[in-house]
């Protein structure tokens, strides 16, 4: 069997026995391909540490998130999912007495621990305010903002959300979570109101929720936003609002999290609103709300 079949396989066991979502299938896919057109290997025996570094190595040194002129390096964070996919598919094979490369020799970059770097209610304030609700596309930076704000959903949340998925008269979203699990996710009554704003404006017929605009826009029959375009736009966003850390959609999930915690919002409810299905997960945020004293 080649690596390229073995990845076949191994997507479909993703998806017909664990049951991931599509956009991990795709991420999965994404990192794998990448990964066997770098190393140019096509038998699984053949795959060594060696290549596993060379690749690591030349991963360092990728373009990553791009905003204005400026384009950074992928990060660490990136660079070990990229291990973890590795590794993931290298234990498929291995359950499988496909002879290739241990996987145990897959270890992850050590990262700094650190507190997450929460930004604060007047920061917060600054980036709700900062798209320009007059045009179109500031009107859809501006709901996309409220909603993660509002809802803490994940960033392959939005991105999937289309507009059945709103319902204005409830004020909730249906979220489509890990694992195809569905949850409900109510909406404050400022999302709600710039939502039903943006919806109003809308003219086109794309089901997706949030949509491209400009130029990008007409060269692709896709209008859906990808998570790297959100990134991007919430960087710029808390860069013209004035925010010198680094602010990011999952940053913004963080915030939620630990402000559910800190209005008495129990670990189960907290947990079920968050879309984890590991409480062990709550524990991180807990331990941040009792070292900020909120």
């Amino acid at each position: 069997m080649t690596l390229s079949l073995a990845k076949r396989h191994f997507l479909h066991y993703l998806n017909t026995e664990r049951g991931r979502s599509a956009k991990t299938l795709e991420n999965y896919n994404r990192c794998l391909t990448v990964f066997l057109h770098q190393v140019k290997v096509t038998e699984p025996a053949k795959l060594s540490e060696e290549h596993v570094r060379l690749f690591r190595a030349w991963l360092q040194k990728q373009p990553g998130t791009k905003v204005g002129t400026q384009v950074e390096l992928i990060t660490p964070q990136t660079q070990n999912y990229y291990a973890i996919v590795i590794r993931s598919f290298l234990k498929f094979l291995q359950d499988r007495r496909i002879s290739s490369l241990d996987p145990t020799k897959i270890t992850l970059e050590k990262i700094p621990h650190s507190q997450f770097d929460l930004i604060t209610s007047a920061e917060l304030k600054r980036l709700l305010l900062s798209p320009n609700v007059m045009t179109t596309t500031g009107l859809r930076d501006r709901a996309l903002l409220e909603v993660i704000v509002s809802t803490g959903v994940r960033i392959s949340e939005l991105c999937s959300l289309s507009r059945s998925d709103v319902h204005l008269k409830r004020g909730i979203l249906q979220v489509s979570g890990k694992g195809g699990d569905i949850r409900e996710a109510a909406l404050s009554p400022g999302a709600l109101k710039v939502l039903t704003a943006y919806l109003k404006r809308r003219t086109d017929t794309c089901s997706a929720l949030f949509i491209q605009y400009g130029k990008n826009a007409n060269a692709t029959p896709d209008l859906r936003l990808s998570p790297r375009s959100i990134q991007r736009m919430v960087k710029l966003h808390s860069t013209n609002s004035g925010i010198t850390r680094e602010v990011t959609p999952h940053l913004l999930r963080h915030r939620y999290a630990i402000d559910l915690l800190s209005q008495g919002v129990s670990n189960e409810r907290a947990q079920k609103f968050l879309g984890h299905k590991n409480a062990v997960t709550l524990k991180m945020y807990s331990r941040q709300r009792e070292t900020e004293g909120l």
